[in-house]
């Protein structure tokens, strides 16, 4: 699957990230949801975008990290959704 192309003009560098009680929602270009979730907390050590980074499918990188939550839902396949909820 390769990526539509896209200058990135800054880069971001961030640490010790942490989300709690939120609502998360990453839609892919078609606008259908890639991933949703509610009551989520999230706990990230390291979350880096960079000119390198922003060319691969997943455009940043990340170390030591920890989700928890309630409900998650994901497009597994364009056939299958999967919902898991707690």
């Amino acid at each position: 699957m390769k990526k539509a192309e896209k200058k990135l003009n800054f880069e971001l560098n961030l640490d010790d990230i942490q989300l709690r009680h939120t609502k998360v929602q990453i839609v892919k270009p078609d606008e259908s949801d890639l991933f949703f979730a509610e009551d989520l907390n999230l706990n990230i050590n390291k979350l880096e975008l960079t000119k390198e980074s922003s060319k691969e499918v997943i455009p940043v990188l990340y170390k030591d990290f920890k989700i928890a939550g309630n409900e998650f839902i994901t497009m597994v396949s364009k056939i299958f959704l999967l919902k898991v909820s707690i």
